[in-house]
């Protein structure tokens, strides 16, 4: 997996959402476009443990620590990914 750089400002909204979009795709696998950025990650039937998963990754990806409740908090693709482009989690 390709890590982000880790440059200011963070990374784009639409560049976070479509990681996630890839990886959620992989998960379930179904095509990427498949994916509404609006429906809450428990619709793709990801669990906490698969959430925590690809938190995990994420957070190597944007090379930053991010917080196990991170998909709690923002619970949806497009939400989370604009947390993180605006914040440092």
């Amino acid at each position: 997996m390709e890590r982000a750089t880790t440059t200011s400002p963070p990374l784009a909204k639409a560049a976070i959402q479509r990681w996630l979009q890839l990886r959620i795709s992989e998960v379930i696998q179904t095509p990427a476009d498949q994916v509404d950025v609006t429906l809450p990650f428990s619709y793709y039937g990801l669990d906490s443990v698969a959430t925590l998963g690809i938190s995990g990754e994420m957070q190597i990806w944007l090379g930053r620590k991010l917080s196990p409740t991170l998909t709690w908090d923002h619970p949806n693709i497009e939400r989370l990914a604009a947390f993180l482009a605006h914040d440092d989690a």
